[in-house]
């Protein structure tokens, strides 16, 4: 019937909705190229390449309209959408805000707004959100809204299963949205059952599938679910409608990370840097110490503010190795008993990773994409005392060695003594001694240079494998010891 039509800029937009509804992607373009210059064509040819995933074209668009028409102020609501698909949830945010000052009823702003808040990672707050506008005339009154408010409240309370697959056919990220939900409480087995073979239209799918294969592969040590994650992030990163997005650069970011492709994973990073979170702090942190660019690593570890993280083995050794880097042992070594021997030894979660040896070059990391999925730790189950020792014996080894090929050797004998005290073994022994040594070289070689106090610390410490019935070098620590004693009068 519409080609029947006289030719004119009305049938040229709805021949190029059709055929985009259609799946016809060449004369979608064809009819794109039809379009008129005015206003009407440019809006329809913005909410294409919003359907299609082109948010960044789609912006540019709907930015050049509001420029020139400042009256259209439902352009805010869509430049916030928008900016809420690229992940700029900031901008979107206050664009929602604005938006809602001139129709604070509107259930598409109220919705936005709510799942904004829920990609800040504040569930209860989006709950709330939900709650207040949903309570509002005019909101939920078709079976659609009632349906995408019941969706968002279960969504938002993170309690999505399996079967809502079902429940919410007819919303389209709601398959994406239930996976998210799966992620967040940790049930990767439900989540793989359905990304399985879940067919993938969207990059939300793409990207969740990709966040489960990596965090399944890297747990199991499955190289071919590693590399299939690697690879789902990289048709999102290198999409001509996500290749220079947030979400773009993120999964760029998580190709090369899971490659262990550190550098090239810290430029990416380093580009959102602006919109980083945990998440992307945590992952910053760690591929700038892998480059040995421990100051900025520092700074991007200590940004972290979530303790779940901050008390994760791989967190743990990564900032102790920069510390230890930029000339702060001390920081290293409160840092382990902080973790490893305070109260927050009790609460630790096991992380499940790659990284099962001090190596550097051994890292896990964190996702944060579209949807807040969370994260590479969410394998989480509660520490046996087993687990804690192995991970402290392996901080304690990293502390030590660091600090003695570095020159730290008061902290490097606290660490081999802590080891010792596990473990009497003969390296133990010998790295302790050596430390011990290298603090009794530096108290003679610069008068002053070493307090009083660390050098007595150091004959204790010898003391104690000295008094140690286990220990096979109780003979030497004392001589040791009593010579340290004799030469600096103590």
């Amino acid at each position: 019937m519409t080609l029947k039509c006289p030719s004119c800029s009305l049938k040229s937009r709805l021949l190029m909705h059709l055929h985009h509804k259609s799946g016809d992607g060449k004369k979608t373009t064809s009819y794109q190229k039809s379009l008129s210059n005015d206003e009407e064509s440019e809006l329809a040819l913005a909410a294409v390449e919003y359907k299609r995933g082109r948010y960044q074209k789609a912006l540019y668009i709907y930015k050049n309209v509001f420029d020139k028409q400042n009256g259209y102020i439902a352009l805010k609501v869509y430049k916030a959408l928008c900016h809420y698909q690229m992940g700029a949830y900031s901008t979107a945010l206050k664009l929602t805000d604005s938006y809602l000052k001139s129709d604070p009823n509107s259930r598409f702003a109220a919705n936005l707004r709510a799942s904004t808040i829920f990609q800040t990672k504040d569930e209860a707050a989006a709950k709330a959100e939900l709650s207040r506008f949903a309570s509002h005339t005019g909101i939920g009154e078709s079976a659609f809204d009632s349906q995408m408010l019941e969706h968002n409240r279960r969504l938002f309370e993170l309690a999505l299963e399996p079967e809502a697959t079902q429940d919410f056919a007819s919303i389209p990220v709601a398959l994406g949205n239930i996976v998210t939900a799966l992620i967040r409480q940790n049930d990767f087995e439900n989540a793989f059952e359905i990304v399985e073979d879940m067919k993938l239209e969207t990059m939300q799918e793409l990207v969740v599938k990709g966040v489960v294969f990596s965090v399944l592969g890297q747990a199991d040590y499955n190289d071919d679910m590693v590399n299939e994650a690697r690879n789902l992030f990289l048709s999102v990163g290198q999409s001509p409608s996500e290749r220079n997005t947030i979400l773009g650069r993120k999964c760029m970011a998580s190709y090369h990370f899971l490659g262990k492709e550190f550098k090239e994973a810290a430029v990416y990073l380093e580009s959102v840097k602006k919109f980083a979170n945990n998440e992307e702090h945590y992952n910053l942190g760690i591929a700038l110490a892998a480059c040995e660019r421990y100051e900025e690593a520092e700074v991007s570890l200590l940004a972290v503010e979530d303790e779940n993280y901050c008390l994760e083995y791989n967190y743990v050794s990564w900032l102790a190795r920069c510390y230890i880097h930029n000339g702060k042992p001390m920081s290293a070594w409160n840092l382990y008993t902080k973790v490893y021997q305070g109260p927050l030894s009790t609460s630790r979660a096991l992380t499940p990773t790659s990284a099962e040896t001090s190596n550097a070059q051994e890292s896990n990391f964190h996702d944060l994409f579209h949807h807040n999925v969370n994260s590479f730790s969410s394998l989480s189950t509660n520490k046996t005392r087993q687990d804690s020792d192995a991970e402290s014996i392996r901080v304690l080894k990293l502390i030590a060695n660091d600090c003695f090929k570095i020159g730290h050797y008061f902290v490097s004998a606290k660490a081999f003594n802590a080891l010792e005290k596990k473990k009497p073994t003969e390296n133990h022994f010998l790295g302790k001694h050596a430390a011990c040594i290298g603090v009794f070289e530096e108290a003679m070689s610069s008068v002053g240079g070493v307090p009083r106090e660390r050098v007595l610390e150091v004959t204790m410490m010898l003391h104690d494998t000295a008094n140690d019935s286990r220990s096979s070098h109780r003979q030497q620590a004392s001589k040791t010891a009593r010579t340290i004693r004799s030469w600096l009068n103590l």
